[in-house]
């Protein structure tokens, strides 16, 4: 059995021997058979250019040449066929030539299997004649669209209340969250008024006059300001005074003179015991504008189960009318490391079972701070908000029409800004006719401010005053005109002027303009200076916009609405507060300390202002490009995403084209860059 299984086995290994070597042999045949071949480079044309000038002859000759192999009418990669293509008209198509710059200097076009390829000295010589011929298209025939009416975010709303009326005022109870779109929350083309927009508008104006005039016949209200649980209470809180911990400090307007009353409530273990009830000796300050007005004692007994709960309470203190900082903070008894079994955490609430335990150093914590009143109301002192809006007082009835028109077109010039027109100043009159009858002198600058405050022209930012059409292309014109639509439709910017026809440009007045870039620069209404030069005609001198742009850069409002709302949108910053840290992790929980947040927020921002405000003109407007050399607008610009994935990648100063490569910005100043897109026709902000 052994013999005939070896004597199988050897002759299947000889068949596949023999089968092997028939292969073997066959491929050595072939290999003999078959001649050898090498791939040949493609073939590089060299075409006639002047250094970076080719004329549009021989960059059509270079298109039917080179860009033909692949772009025929029959196959059309991407799209686009060149065959019929003349480099004569291509400035009629300029979001075709942009399609061509992009892939030309990223170096996608040709294909790497092409057989035939222009040289690199001609193509750059290609790309920037392009360039060249599409801007000065551009530049001789401008087209800015037309400008919808901008209507004020809550950001630029409360900036506005401040500036005008010196009140810090936190809109989000009135106003309801902004429509986003590419994470800025202030595109005209999604601000859309709804009946309950408009109501809450309504009420935001009642209230905020109310509490800017002073109400003599306010009645007792209850503002409660929580602590958030995820908010360390161990260290020194922002604006609180000196030799405290923890606790809150807030600016509250209070509407009249009177008596106020205090509760805070504090935080409980989840038995309901007082968190932290094993320390001693606690105490609580209550201060308005850091004088104190009550000391309050802790009691560790303190629980749910007794009638006051975790609740203490002052008793009712004067305070004048007006914004006060109110602050509620623990005072602090000792200072240094603590020494337990188990080092602290930042995130101190994270576990709540903790508070009544023995061996830690647990201290109390606030949890809500609630302001009652007012009681017995006594009047109406002097704040800086009834400084500003009260410049006179009548001391006859003679004088009292006469100072009541002083202080609306007052604040009328602010709140529109602009001077009122007669009509305007007529309807706030009345208003003020209605308010007087019903309660005084006060009441009725009262109605009036509240008109003020829920009309179009302070809700919205209305361009309805066109100055003088423009002539020839010139840098003015070419960066603030705007185009009126031929349709026959009345543009949403206004009435078209008389002395311009339809399809011409005319050139937007200085108030406008002032608008335009004080809300692009600092989030809220231009300042005295702006609105002097604007009234004198000044503002459109190109040596005096670039004067002010320089100016307003260099202010703290323009600082602070770098800071908060620019790396807020970049970054989506706004979204931080929405996470909570896990309790296991102890590098997380230290980075979502608030204070340590605000100081790693200025390192977003660690390029010069100057060059922030360039990266933001490239940003906002879809018209401009920052390209090689010379630096212009044009007409047609790549896609709002792909601009918003460039920065994305960090490259604020510049642009950057698609291989990674930043593109050279040429000299115009960065004022003059911030200037001009404030001026542009579409501009997002």
């Amino acid at each position: 059995m052994r013999v005939v299984l070896a004597a199988s086995v050897a002759v299947a290994c000889a068949g596949l021997t023999v089968y092997g070597a028939g292969g073997a042999s066959r491929s050595a045949s072939q290999r003999t058979e078959t001649p050898a071949t090498t791939l040949a480079g493609p073939t590089v044309v060299a075409y006639a250019h002047d250094g970076d000038r080719m004329t549009a002859a021989v960059q059509t000759a270079l298109l039917q040449t080179i860009c033909v192999q692949c772009h025929t009418d029959q196959r059309k990669p991407g799209g686009v066929s060149f065959e019929h293509v003349s480099m004569d008209e291509i400035a009629r198509d300029p979001e075709l030539a942009e399609r061509m710059i992009a892939k030309l200097r990223a170096g996608m076009m040709p294909p790497a299997g092409a057989p035939k390829r222009a040289d690199d000295s001609s193509v750059h010589a290609f790309v920037v004649s392009l360039e060249n011929r599409i801007d000065q298209a551009a530049r001789a025939q401008p087209q800015h669209g037309s400008r919808r009416s901008q209507r004020l975010n809550r950001a630029e709303y409360a900036r506005s209340i401040r500036a005008m009326l010196g009140l810090d005022v936190d809109v989000t109870q009135w106003l309801p969250p902004d429509t986003m779109s590419h994470n800025f929350d202030n595109i005209a083309v999604v601000q859309n008024l709804s009946p309950t927009l408009v109501q809450s508008y309504l009420d935001a104006a009642s209230e905020i006059s109310r509490l800017a005039v002073g109400d003599l016949d306010a009645t007792p209200t209850s503002v409660s300001y929580e602590v958030p649980q995820f908010v360390s209470q161990t260290g020194h809180v922002a604006n609180a005074p000196l030799g405290t911990r923890g606790g809150l400090s807030v600016v509250h307007i209070f509407p009249a003179d009177g008596q106020y009353r205090f509760r805070l409530r504090l935080f409980s273990t989840l038995g309901g015991r007082l968190f932290g009830l094993t320390a001693i000796g606690e105490r609580i300050q209550i201060a308005i504008d850091d004088r104190q007005v009550a000391m309050l004692d802790v009691d560790p007994r303190m629980s749910e189960a007794v009638p006051k709960g975790l609740t203490l309470e002052t008793e009712p203190t004067d305070v004048k009318s007006g914004p006060h900082r109110v602050s509620a903070a623990f005072v602090e008894t000792a200072e240094g490391p603590v020494d337990d079994l188990i080092a602290p955490q930042a995130y101190t609430l994270a576990d709540l079972d903790i508070g009544d335990a023995k061996g830690l150093t647990v201290l109390p914590h606030l949890r809500t701070l609630t302001i009652d009143g007012p009681f017995a109301v006594t009047g109406a002192s002097g704040n800086v908000s009834r400084e500003r809006i009260f410049v006179c007082r009548p001391t006859a009835a003679t004088d009292e029409l006469p100072c009541v028109r002083t202080i609306i077109v007052n604040l009328a010039g602010q709140a529109y800004r602009r001077r009122p027109s007669d009509a305007q100043l007529q309807d706030l009159m009345r208003f003020y006719a209605q308010g007087r009858a019903a309660g005084g002198f006060e009441a009725g600058i009262r109605m009036a401010l509240q008109a003020m405050l829920a009309s179009p022209h302070f809700l919205f930012r209305i361009e309805a005053d066109p100055g003088r059409a423009c002539g020839a292309p010139s840098p003015l014109c070419g960066s603030v005109r705007k185009r009126v639509q031929s349709s026959g439709v009345k543009p949403h910017n206004g009435p078209q002027p008389a002395s311009v026809r339809p399809g011409e440009d005319y050139q937007i007045r200085d108030r406008a303009l002032a608008s335009r870039l004080s809300f692009f620069l600092w989030s809220e209404p231009p300042d005295s200076t702006l609105l002097k030069l604007a009234e004198s005609g000044q503002l459109h001198d190109l040596t005096v916009l670039d004067a002010q742009v320089r100016r307003m850069l260099v202010d703290p409002r323009s600082l602070a609405r770098e800071g908060t709302a620019r790396r807020g949108e970049v970054s989506e910053l706004r979204r931080h507060d929405r996470a909570r840290p896990d309790p296991g992790d102890r590098a997380v929980l230290r980075q979502h300390r608030p204070e340590r947040r605000e100081r790693s927020r200025p390192a977003l921002g660690r390029l010069h202002v100057c060059e922030r405000a360039a990266g933001e003109v490239l940003r906002h407007s879809q018209h401009r490009r920052a390209a090689f050399p010379p630096r212009v607008a044009r007409r047609h610009a790549p896609a709002w995403p792909a601009r918003s994935r460039q920065h994305s990648r960090g490259n604020v100063g510049g642009d950057a084209d698609q291989s990674g490569a930043p593109r050279q910005v040429g000299a115009r100043s960065p004022a003059r860059a911030a200037a001009s897109t404030a001026a542009s026709q579409h501009s997002t902000v």
